[in-house]
């Protein structure tokens, strides 16, 4: 705080370390300098729709949690007798309007047929960006 002020500086998003470096200059000219590190890591976080409605409008098409702060994942889609009939390791932190291999298109193990309307559960297990294991379930509607 200088003068009642205070000094503010935003660093970027990227997670990195950096070297801040504050240099006082007292009222008789004495000069006092001290530099630290700043680590700014990565946040976890998770976005989990609870509903979609696959019919090729091209809004809100696909099934898709919002991954940020990931080393590993795992989604997997149940039907209500329990079969998987959805899974993927691979994540992303955006959306994918036209599809992609995160995402669930509404469809049972790859076939053209979409599923019926209904609910249907999900596990979604984590490993995040510290190791830390992490695991979510749930159920996801499909709306026509």
């Amino acid at each position: 705080i200088i003068n009642n002020s205070r000094i503010i500086h935003e660093f970027s998003a990227i997670a990195d370390t950096h070297l801040v470096t504050l240099n006082i200059i007292s009222d008789s000219g004495c000069v006092n300098v001290i530099t630290k590190e700043i680590f700014i890591t990565e946040a976890f976080t998770c976005y989990i729709p609870s509903s979609f409605t696959p019919n090729n409008d091209l809004f809100n098409d696909h099934f898709l949690p919002i991954i940020q702060g990931v080393n590993g994942y795992k989604l997997s889609i149940y039907n209500r007798s329990g079969d998987v009939i959805f899974e993927t390791t691979k994540f992303t932190d955006t959306y994918c309007m036209f599809g992609c291999d995160e995402a669930w298109d509404g469809k049972a193990n790859n076939s053209d047929e979409y599923v019926t309307e209904g609910q249907y559960a999900y596990s979604i297990n984590i490993i995040d960006f510290q190791g830390k294991e992490r695991s979510f379930q749930g159920t996801i509607t499909v709306i026509r």
